[in-house]
């Protein structure tokens, strides 16, 4: 930390000539969040402000909070005013609420900032007074769905008019302005006219009321503080190609959301789905089952996939273990090639790559078992509006309990859910899409 008064320093301006400046020492600002009631490594998105301006980056985007480096750093003067644009708020068109604004006075300052869950009206994103230590300024602050709500943009209908791509429907264009405008119910119905390549059709989304919003602010109203705070890109991109997909009924179970999962969704860059009808289909998007066998079986996970998936389970730990008894075989090796039992160690290594050669045969047919037949009861209309949706230009991520696709923009292909990670076990029930904005993610 750096403390002190203004020094001088003496600059030579012309030959024989000195000129003697003031350089006043700089103060460290240090902010440090504490995400963990959440999300320990939440990618949090930043810009510094200081004295109303924001502190330019290198390439004019927002930063991001590590994974390990919870903190956030700069030097600034003495008397500077230090506050930060914080989510959705790194939008250059937004930028509304600078929060935990400080006046920097002869002392550094340290801000420890809390997440902290719960319905908690009383806390701001203003700062109080500083407890001072060792020519520290140290304040607390927390974060709460309240302040989640206020750095998340709440999107006005001309804004998102603004945002949907030029060649977005005229159709789809009238409805997303209607959820901006505001819903006078949970349902939009959006009638779509018959066309030289479709008929007539209709498609009904049903808005549900997420706990997460519910449990963690004060006041958040589903049709005008949840429904209008996600990118309208994001609806955009779901009627268009649920229309494609011949898609009937969608139920919405989350948009918005303050402290639960990742950035995406506080950012309002997300959407999740967990039903799909069509004029053919019923769709209950959950394959929780697969894993937990306590709960009933539904058409989406047969017995026999079931049990191939155990299989394939079982296979894929085995080859683990072989695994590492060959890297133990060959480490004996390595380490005792004067020995005089180096033959037989020899030995050991070929018989270890020959069981691990096997079990990775093992391995690799039971996962095709395993994809055959699930792909083999997967719905064709989940199957049809994913693959819509992950060549939608305004998504970047395509989640659901059969494929995953944390990249759509590549060209590497959707992968099978195992639900083995979290980000796998979190999206066992419902499809989700996160909508691409490289002004804020």
């Amino acid at each position: 930390m750096q403390t002190g008064l203004p020094a001088g320093s003496g600059v030579l301006s012309e030959p024989g000539t000195l000129t003697v400046v003031k350089v006043r020492r700089k103060r460290m600002v240090c902010y440090e969040f504490d995400t963990g009631a959440t999300s320990g490594d939440l990618a949090l998105r930043y810009l510094v402000v200081i004295d109303g301006s924001v502190v330019r980056t290198n390439d004019d985007m927002p930063r991001t909070l590590g994974a390990r480096n919870r903190k956030i750093t700069v030097a600034v003067d003495a008397g500077s005013k230090v506050g930060l644009f914080l989510n959705s708020d790194v939008h250059p068109d937004f930028r509304r609420h600078p929060v935990y604004a400080v006046q920097v006075g002869e002392n550094d300052v340290h801000v420890t900032i809390t997440e902290r869950k719960g319905r908690i009206g009383h806390e701001s994103a203003e700062l109080g007074l500083p407890d001072r230590q060792k020519l520290v300024d140290v304040y607390t602050a927390a974060l709460t769905g309240d302040i989640w709500m206020k750095i998340s943009n709440l999107y006005a209908e001309h804004e998102a008019d603004a945002m949907l791509p030029a060649d977005t429907d005229a159709t789809v264009r009238d409805a997303v302005r209607r959820i901006y405008k505001g819903l006078s119910s949970r349902e939009l119905v959006v009638q779509f006219p018959a066309s030289d390549s479709a008929p007539k059709q209709t498609l009904r989304v049903r808005f549900d009321e997420a706990d997460n919003v519910l449990e963690n602010t004060t006041h958040c109203p589903l049709l005008t503080g949840v429904l209008p705070r996600v990118h309208p890109r994001a609806y955009a991109a779901l009627l268009t190609e649920a229309r494609a997909s011949g898609v009937t009924t969608l139920r919405v179970t989350s948009g918005w959301r303050p402290m639960l999962g990742s950035i995406a969704h506080r950012a309002g860059l997300g959407l999740d789905i967990n039903y799909a009808e069509s004029d053919t289909q019923q769709v209950h998007i959950n394959r929780a089952a697969l894993t937990n066998t306590k709960l009933k079986r539904n058409d989406n996970v047969s017995e026999r996939e079931r049990e191939l998936y155990a299989k394939y389970e079982q296979a894929k730990k085995e080859d683990e273990d072989k695994k590492k008894e060959l890297k133990t075989a060959q480490d004996q090796l390595e380490h005792n090639r004067e020995s005089k039992a180096i033959t037989v160690l020899q030995q050991e290594v070929a018989s270890a790559e020959a069981r691990a050669e096997n079990s990775r045969k093992v391995t690799i047919e039971a996962a095709k078992e395993w994809n055959e037949e699930r792909d083999q009861h997967e719905p064709t209309l989940i199957r049809t509006l994913r693959d819509k949706l992950s060549h939608n230009k305004s998504i970047n991520q395509v989640l659901d309990p059969w494929y995953v696709d944390t990249n759509t923009q590549d060209r590497i292909v959707a992968v099978p859910n195992e639900h083995r990670s979290e980000n796998e076990k979190t999206h066992n029930n419902h499809l989700h899409i996160t909508v691409t904005e490289p002004k804020i993610l």
